[in-house]
């Protein structure tokens, strides 16, 4: 009898020590699972690793407590359809993790999946596309920081770790409530969230509209316009769109 027990329980431990190697490997029927982190490519350019920005001697450029992550392209597809949490980096600190251009991701998940039937924008390409995510400290402390910034930088799946600028406007968002549901497909077009990479305009730019007609009562247009250098071919309806006939015309502006 005490044999058959000891038996019954040799096969319990080893059951269980099946399930918890089991449970400890990735679904690989999940494509949003988090998979183990891709080498970079050599040959690929959008592997490269980038300078790295040291707030050693300008801090106050600089938040203390968030760092922005680039993968590489070979990473960025590798881990394309998951979305990162704080628990992806075990040993940090960290309190949020955001993504940084939503409406990139979205539309390289999309190229993903419909292949040749996508029609959007491919600007980037799959081929080009690094991924940008944010992560936020449970600190705020620059030597914390810049050490966080020491551990991730060379590893091998981020072409750079940087800490986030305050005058930046990498992470520059819509303050438009209505921005993803009337205007968002029009950004995607012209890959305007790209270009806010870059630089969010200047108050000091003056720029001419062609059209039909504006609402010049508009929160965003009222006090913005400068009627002076405007010029009417139809008669000006205060508060009103132009109607059609405007539409008729040849010479409207």
């Amino acid at each position: 009898m005490n044999k058959i027990i000891k038996i019954l329980a040799i096969i319990c431990l080893v059951s269980c020590l099946a399930c918890l190697v089991a449970c400890d490997q990735v679904d690989e029927t999940d494509p949003t699972a988090l998979k183990p982190f891709a080498a970079p490519d050599p040959n690929n350019p959008y592997d490269e690793k980038i300078p790295r920005d040291d707030i050693s001697g300008n801090r106050d450029n600089f938040f203390d407590n968030t760092l922005t992550l680039l993968f590489t392209n070979t990473e960025s597809l590798n881990n394309l359809f998951h979305d990162f949490v704080p628990e992806d980096f075990p040993g940090l600190d960290i309190k949020a993790v955001r993504e940084v251009l939503v409406g990139e991701v979205e539309r390289i998940r999309q190229q993903v999946l419909l292949g040749d039937k996508y029609k959007g924008s491919k600007v980037p390409s799959v081929e080009t596309y690094n991924r940008w995510i944010e992560i936020e400290f449970n600190f705020n402390d620059y030597d914390k920081l810049a050490e966080a910034q020491e551990l991730l930088y060379p590893r091998s799946e981020f072409r750079g770790v940087s800490p986030r600028s305050k005058g930046g406007s990498w992470f520059e968002t819509p303050n438009d409530a209505n921005y993803s549901s009337q205007q968002q497909n029009i950004a995607d077009l012209i890959d305007l969230e790209t270009a806010w990479d870059h630089t969010t305009g200047s108050s000091s730019v003056k720029v001419g509209v062609l059209d039909t007609g504006i609402m010049g009562t508009h929160s965003d247009l009222i006090d913005n316009l400068d009627m002076a250098m405007g010029l009417a071919l139809y008669p000006i309806l205060q508060n009103q769109f132009v109607d059609d006939k405007c539409l008729k015309r040849k010479s409207h502006r």
